[in-house]
């Protein structure tokens, strides 16, 4: 049985639409709460206090060193933002509730200006942006939001000339989860127990297309305004992986695993997951991601990315409902701070919600192309 502790779970985190949105950095070293939105941002780390909310972005000087992905922050080609290409600036709040420990990571990149991408001829904007989800330790999702980008520009750069582009990311998505998986397998099995394992949700975005791959019940949803109806929509980019789900399960049960009360083996809950060595032989626990692709329209605007921790607690036409009401007839000078509140209402609300989990939000705002 998990043992949790007591706590406030409001404590550290900023009202919404209050001055706390922005916060001072703790001075005893801990995790800080500043503004979003510098172009690369990857974090996860906790502080000593539990339920401590992070929203930390990296200065570009702090970044080159805390990126373990290696982007490259100088290439001589700067992207181009407008009809090819709209812009998009992330958000991020994580609360710890009632968990021993913060076991979730998340990565953001604003703009990935890195040659490994940016020398693809049809390519003029990209970005990325991932949540991971762990579980029975912090070391496998932290590996991920360090590794994952890196793993995947390095695999891309090798197809650089192959004319699909589609066919190259969707390709390279899928190697990049398994060399994910094995790399860190490989250093579990030389490390152990190194038991961890994590879900994955990744969204790349190249041009005006959004490339979402997943293993694991993290979700992400896009929010589509209907003219017609004259409301918003929430439209699932991620496919849940439950062992309770059919096609999981006989998967599971070919390949020698069993599903007991809705997890394998009576121990995970999810039928996808990179790391957890203990399962991955003979259980039918896989890491091939499920791969969406999204064109993005001028009616899309903005994305949630979260783990379960927000998802068990709130359905996504509620999430997306409660961010337009955030951010509806705000002007340009004030929509950072909008889309900062409505990342702190949603963790709030789940908690609200008794959502003793760890809970991570990534908000994705989708800038409209500048006027000519």
């Amino acid at each position: 049985m998990t043992r949790v502790r007591r706590m406030d779970l409001f404590d550290g985190l900023p009202d919404p639409l209050s001055s706390g949105v922005d916060v001072p950095v703790f001075q005893d070293g801990s995790a800080k709460v500043i503004s979003s939105g510098n172009a690369i941002h990857v974090t996860g780390e906790t502080s000593a206090e539990p339920a401590v909310a992070r929203k930390r972005s990296l200065q570009p000087e702090e970044a080159k060193s805390e990126v373990a992905s290696g982007v490259d922050n100088h290439t001589a080609k700067k992207f181009r933002c407008g009809a090819q290409g709209s812009a998009m600036k992330g958000y991020v709040m994580e609360i710890q509730g009632e968990r021993d420990d913060m076991e979730d990571f998340h990565c953001l990149v604003d703009t990935i200006d890195d040659s490994r991408i940016s020398a693809h001829p049809d390519i003029c904007s990209a970005a990325f942006y991932a949540v991971f989800d762990g579980h029975a330790g912090r070391r496998a999702s932290r590996f991920a939001s360090e590794n994952f980008l890196n793993y995947f520009l390095s695999s891309f750069a090798a197809r650089v000339g192959n004319a699909d582009l589609d066919a190259s990311i969707t390709s390279c998505l899928t190697k990049c989860y398994k060399a994910m998986d094995e790399a860190f397998l490989s250093k579990a099995s030389a490390q152990p127990p190194l038991k961890d394992g994590t879900t994955a949700t990744t969204i790349l975005i190249v041009n005006n297309k959004a490339y979402v791959a997943n293993v694991g019940d993290s979700k992400a949803v896009l929010c589509r305004y209907d003219k017609n109806t004259n409301s918003h929509k929430a439209v699932p980019l991620t496919v849940d992986h439950s062992p309770d789900k059919y096609e999981e399960r006989i998967r599971i049960q070919q390949q020698g695993g069993r599903v007991k009360e809705g997890r394998i083996n009576g121990i995970l809950e999810v039928s996808r997951s990179l790391g957890d060595l203990p399962h991955k032989k003979g259980t039918g626990l896989i890491c091939t991601p499920s791969i969406q692709k999204c064109p993005i329209t001028e009616d899309d605007k903005f994305m949630v990315i979260a783990c379960d921790g927000l998802w068990k607690s709130l359905t996504p036409a509620e999430a997306i409902d409660l961010v337009v009401e955030f951010i509806k007839d705000c002007d340009e000078a004030e929509v950072d701070t909008r889309f900062n509140a409505a990342c702190s209402k949603l963790v709030k609300e789940a908690v609200t919600r008794l959502s003793g989990d760890n809970v991570t939000v990534l908000l994705v705002r989708i800038c409209p192309p500048p006027s000519r």
